[in-house]
C-alpha cells in the first residue's frame, strides 16, 4: 500500500493559478504572432535570428505548467507513505467505553471481553514495550500516557467501565491516541477496539489522515456478533457493529482489520497484532520535487532562448 499525503495541503489551492497561466500563455503567443506578421522581410530576419518560430509553443506551455505543479507539490510537503519491515512497536490501546459496549452478545459483555483480551495482549509483548491507554465515548480520556509500567497498565485496564452518556467519537479517539505516540522512536501502533458505530465529534477522515501523516498504523477490532446484542438494562435496544468504518480505518493506515465474535476471536486478534512486524514508513519528497522543478525550468529557459526564439 502506497499513499500520498500533504503536510501543508492549503498550498494545493495554488493549482488554480494554472488556468490563469494557460490563458496568459495563449494571449502572449497571439500578441507575438501579430507582431511578427508586421515584418515584411522574413528572409532577412531569419539571417539575423537564425530562425523564425511562429507557433503555439505547446511544449513550452507543458513544461511551464509541469514545473509549476512540481513547485506547488513541493511547497505542500508531499510525503509518500508505504509499508515496510519494522522493529517492535509502541502501542496505544484505544478502547470504546460508550453505552453500546455494554451489549451482551459477548460473555459477559463486549466491554468485559475487551478488557480480558487487552490484559492478555500486554502479556504477549516484551517487557520493555511501551503502552498508552485511551478510553472513549463522546470524549476521549487518557488513562495512561506512554510508558513501560505494565503492572499499572493492567490495573487501569481492569478498572475500565462503560460510560452511560454521550455517543461514540472515533475521530477524537484516534487523534488523541496519535498525540500520545508522537514522542515514540519505534514503530507507532494503535489498537482500536470498538463496535465501530461512530456518530459524533471530530471528523473521522481528518483523524485518519492525521494518523497517516504521523506514520501511525491503526489495527481495528470489531467486537460483537452479526446479530448484535442488547444493552444491559435496556433490553429493547439492539446494536449491530459497523464493519465498513473499521475496515476503512485499517486500510487507510496500513493496519489490519479483525472481526471478533467471541472472546477466543479477540485473543487471537491481539496475539496476531503482537507478532506483526510491518510498519508504515514515510518519505518526504518535497526536496526532490523542487529539484525536478528547477531542472524543468532550466530546460524551458534554454528552449525559449535557443530553439523557440520569436521575433521581438
Amino acid at each position: 500500500m502506497v499513499n500520498v499525503v500533504f503536510i501543508r495541503p492549503t498550498y494545493l489551492w495554488l493549482l488554480l493559478i494554472i488556468i490563469f497561466l494557460v490563458v496568459v500563455h495563449f494571449i502572449t503567443v497571439h500578441w507575438f504572432r501579430k507582431k511578427a506578421l508586421s515584418f515584411a522581410n522574413f528572409e532577412a530576419i531569419e539571417r539575423v535570428t537564425g530562425n523564425v518560430q511562429i507557433s503555439q509553443n505547446f511544449l513550452i506551455l507543458f513544461m511551464m505548467v509541469f514545473s509549476f505543479v512540481l513547485l506547488i507539490f513541493s511547497a505542500a510537503g508531499t510525503t509518500v507513505v508505504y509499508e515496510g519491515q519494522g522493529t517492535d512497536s509502541d502501542y496505544v490501546l484505544t478502547i470504546d467505553t460508550s453505552a453500546s459496549m455494554s451489549a451482551n452478545d459477548l460473555e459477559p459483555s463486549r466491554i468485559g471481553a475487551a478488557k480480558e483480551a487487552a490484559l492478555n495482549f500486554v502479556n504477549y509483548t516484551n517487557a520493555d514495550t511501551k503502552f498508552g491507554l485511551i478510553t472513549f465515548s463522546s470524549v476521549s480520556m487518557v488513562e495512561s500516557s506512554l510508558n513501560d509500567n505494565h503492572d499499572v497498565l493492567k490495573e487501569k485496564i481492569a478498572n475500565i467501565d462503560v460510560r452511560r452518556i454521550g455517543g461514540t467519537n472515533l475521530g477524537e479517539a484516534i487523534t488523541t491516541s496519535v498525540n500520545i505516540l508522537l514522542n515514540s522512536d519505534k514503530s507507532r501502533t494503535i489498537v482500536l477496539l470498538t463496535d465501530g458505530r461512530g456518530n459524533i465529534g471530530f471528523p473521522l477522515d481528518e483523524a485518519v489522515n492525521y494518523a497517516t501523516l504521523n506514520v501511525v498504523t491503526i489495527h481495528t477490532i470489531a467486537v460483537g456478533t452479526l446479530e448484535g446484542g442488547n444493552i444491559i438494562n435496556a433490553t429493547d435496544v439492539l446494536l449491530k457493529i459497523d464493519e465498513d468504518t473499521l475496515k476503512s480505518i485499517a486500510d487507510s493506515t496500513g493496519g489490519m482489520y479483525y472481526r471478533a465474535k467471541s472472546k477466543e476471536d479477540l485473543n487471537k486478534a491481539y496475539a496476531e497484532i503482537a507478532n506483526l512486524k510491518t510498519k508504515l514508513i514515510s518519505r518526504d519528497i518535497s526536496l526532490y520535487l523542487l529539484l525536478a522543478a528547477l531542472i524543468v525550468l532550466t530546460f524551458t529557459w534554454s528552449a525559449l532562448n535557443l530553439r523557440f526564439r520569436t521575433i521581438p
